[in-house]
C-alpha cells in the first residue's frame, strides 16, 4: 500500500465536469468507442506506478501561478490542474503531496512518484526522466529596482543569478556564463535579490508578474533581455518507459484539445 492520500484535488472534479459536458456535446457512443480499441492498445504495458489507479504527485507550491497554495493552503495553479487533467485521461486519481521546497525532484521515492512544479525539461538528468513539455515558457529577468546594468543576455555573464530547478543547465545551453543558483522557492530567490545576494532572477513571465505584484516597487523586469523559451515537463521515475509513454501520449492528446478545450481553459484561467 502506498500511503495516506493527502490532497485529492478539487480541480480534478472541475475538470471531470468539464470533460463530461464536452463528451455529451460530442454525442459519441462510449460503448462504440470501447469496441474500437485495438488489440495492441489493450495489451500495452501498464506502468506499476499507475496500475493501482493512484498517481502520487509532488509539488513545492512555491511558483504561482503554476503551483501555489490557495486561501486554504490547498494545492492550486496551472500545474495542479494540468496533472489532474492528465491523470483523468489516464484513468487514475492524482494525489498531491508536498515536495521539498528547494529541490522537489529529490522528494521522489517512497510516496511521491512524479513531480510537477514548473520544472524545465532536463534530458541529461541522471536520477529522473522527464516527460515531453506540457507548456513552453517565456522567460523574464528580474532585477532590483534601480539596477540598469543588465540589458542583454550577455550582460548576465559572471553575475549571480537565481534560477528555477534545472535552470542552470538552460543558461549553459544558451552560452550564458552566469553564476547560477537554483531555487525551488521563487519568493526566497527574490528575497536574496532584494538583499543584494543576487544580481538577477530568471523565472517564467507569469511567475515574474506575480512576484512583482507581491514585492511592490522593490523589483522590476530587465527590459531588452531575450532568453530562449523553456519547456516545462513532469519528472518521472528513471527508466519507467511505460509510464513515460503513457504520460507523453496523454500530453499530446490534451494539447491537441481532444476534450473540448480543457487545456486552453486552464491556460486562460491561470496564465492569462
Amino acid at each position: 500500500m502506498k500511503g495516506i492520500k493527502r490532497f485529492l484535488s478539487l480541480a480534478s472534479v472541475a475538470v471531470f465536469v468539464l470533460l463530461s459536458l464536452s463528451s455529451c456535446a460530442d454525442g459519441e457512443d462510449t460503448n462504440q468507442k470501447a469496441e474500437s480499441v485495438t488489440e495492441e492498445e489493450t495489451t500495452e504495458e501498464i506502468s506499476a506506478v499507475i496500475a493501482d489507479g493512484i498517481l502520487f504527485v509532488g509539488t513545492n507550491m512555491t511558483a504561482a501561478p503554476f503551483t501555489y497554495g490557495d486561501e486554504n493552503n490547498y494545492p492550486a495553479g496551472f500545474d495542479i490542474s494540468m496533472i489532474n487533467l492528465i491523470a483523468m485521461r489516464l484513468g487514475v486519481d492524482a494525489v498531491i503531496e508536498l515536495a521539498d521546497k528547494n529541490n522537489p525532484v529529490s522528494s521522489m521515492g517512497k510516496y511521491i512518484e512524479v513531480v510537477i512544479s514548473a520544472l524545465p525539461v532536463d534530458a541529461s538528468n541522471k536520477s529522473v526522466d522527464f516527460s515531453k513539455p506540457y507548456y513552453i515558457s517565456k522567460q523574464a529577468v528580474l532585477v532590483a529596482a534601480g539596477n540598469d546594468d543588465i540589458t542583454s543576455a550577455k550582460s548576465l555573464d559572471n553575475k549571480n543569478v537565481g534560477v528555477r530547478p534545472g535552470g542552470a543547465l538552460t543558461l549553459k545551453e544558451q552560452k550564458i556564463n552566469a553564476k547560477a543558483k537554483e531555487y525551488g522557492d521563487c519568493s526566497a530567490a527574490v528575497k536574496d535579490l532584494t538583499d543584494g545576494k543576487l544580481d538577477a532572477v530568471i523565472v517564467d513571465k507569469a511567475i515574474a508578474a506575480a512576484l512583482i505584484k507581491e514585492n511592490g516597487k522593490k523589483i522590476k523586469t530587465a527590459d531588452g533581455v531575450k532568453l530562449a523559451d523553456v519547456g516545462y515537463g513532469i519528472a518521472l521515475p528513471k527508466g519507467d518507459a511505460a509510464l513515460a509513454r503513457a504520460i507523453n501520449k496523454t500530453i499530446d492528446e490534451v494539447i491537441a484539445d481532444e476534450q473540448g478545450g480543457a487545456y486552453n481553459s486552464i491556460k486562460k484561467q491561470f496564465l492569462s
